[in-house]
């Protein structure tokens, strides 16, 4: 393996030559067969993509350490946002098990799972567009910890583009939902059909029905207000309402409206409604007809993952 003097100059080895056959190092970071690792084969960092000609990087997404999130800013310093997109591994190596888990057994036999993630991510996964990460200035309230005193303090936050990509003839989309809680909620989803763009990616998960109307959206659900809409007589108000859906049935990870009623078929909604993973969206006294995205599962449903122990 080659060795170099600093991060700086193995990561702008690595970008250029990905597969070089020595390698290279420089202290705790390193590449070698085309994957970037940090302090060991347990945490790939970047990998360069067969299928985008090794031109392109997935940077992994995953926090670890502030020492490894140092690294990761140093790749981000060093590749132009063309030419990467970040993805958490977590997230990735969740789809692979639970979608291609046959297909990933030749992979994972004598690896460990993040290290034969970064080998398929690397041979398998083609990335058809992208939008480029954001990094936003913002103020915040710290306490000092020498004087005790709350002071403010500029802090940048890292905001992750979305990617769209191939992997065995399935399309995904990695973004996040900015109705999530904080910075907002990550989610890798299966498309239903293939996608072309980001733009025809979201048209690809939009709710059959839904055709240009006003809508406030919280996760896969669409809420359409229904203006002069009554209850009818007859119907059942009910309280503390579940959101219906056509995939997740445990109780703890469903919305929850503070009243609707069902009318042939369809449920509408009024009030708040609340999750423990967004933040709450509030109707108002209009009724509000919902409406589902449409995802790749059984009968329309979303299929998703999320990363594990957060992104950066």
């Amino acid at each position: 393996m080659k060795w170099y003097q600093n991060h700086s100059e193995v990561i702008e080895a690595f970008i250029d030559a990905p597969m070089d056959e020595r390698g290279g190092k420089a202290s705790n970071l390193f590449f070698e067969d085309g994957i970037l690792y940090s302090y060991g084969h347990h945490f790939p960092l970047a990998v360069s993509l067969k299928r985008n000609d090794y031109e392109f990087f997935v940077v992994n997404g995953d926090n670890y350490s502030s020492s490894t999130a140092a690294h990761r800013g140093k790749v981000f310093r060093a590749i132009s946002q063309e030419k990467y997109a970040v993805i958490p591994f977590t997230a990735l190596d969740s789809m692979l098990r639970d979608v291609y888990s046959k297909i990933i057994d030749e992979y994972s036999r004598s690896s460990s799972f993040r290290f034969y993630t970064a080998r398929i991510i690397m041979n398998e996964i083609m990335v058809i567009d992208h939008t480029a990460d954001t990094f936003e200035d913002k103020t915040v309230r710290v306490r000092n910890r020498d004087t005790g005193e709350m002071e403010e303090k500029v802090i940048t936050e890292h905001l992750l583009g979305s990617t769209l990509f191939e992997i065995y003839g399935d399309y995904y989309l990695s973004s996040v939902d900015p109705s999530g809680k904080g910075r907002g909620l990550y989610f890798l989803t299966k498309l239903p059909r293939p996608a072309e763009s980001i733009e025809d990616a979201y048209a690809s998960i939009k709710p059959k029905g839904l055709n240009g109307e006003a809508y406030v959206r919280q996760g896969e659900f669409f809420f359409v207000p229904q203006e002069g809409m009554t209850k009818p007589r007859g119907i059942d108000l009910e309280k503390k309402v579940l959101i219906e859906n056509r995939g997740r049935d445990a109780e703890e990870w469903r919305h929850v409206a503070t009243e609707g009623f069902r009318l042939d078929g369809v449920q509408y909604v009024r009030g708040t409604v609340r999750h423990p993973e967004h933040k709450m969206c509030s109707l108002g006294n209009v009724w509000h007809r919902v409406y589902e995205a449409q995802g790749a599962g059984t009968n329309g449903a979303i299929v998703s993952w999320s990363s594990g122990g957060g992104f950066d």
